[in-house]
């Protein structure tokens, strides 16, 4: 796994018949998690600068007819 092989063939290999053999003796290590939380953090930053910027063109919340604060309640009128 670590060496880019699929875990399918590792197992082949190992001799391990089902995922849960597998994954007791695929100890993940210190490294592994350091690893992890840098790919994720990357990840993350891409996702963050390409997030579009979403704003109302009105200023104000969209209405919604569920939202007691919007729409024809916010004006006093009686629910149907």
């Amino acid at each position: 796994m670590r060496a880019g092989v699929p875990e399918q063939v590792v197992m082949e290999l190992g001799g391990w018949r089902t995922r849960a053999m597998f994954a007791r003796y695929n100890v993940t290590s210190e490294r592994d998690l350091g690893e992890a939380i840098e790919r994720v953090s990357g990840y993350l930053a891409e996702r963050t600068a390409d997030a579009p910027k979403i704003r109302s063109l009105h200023g104000e919340p969209a209405q919604n007819r569920h939202n007691r604060a919007s729409g024809a309640l916010a004006r006093g009128q009686k629910r149907r």
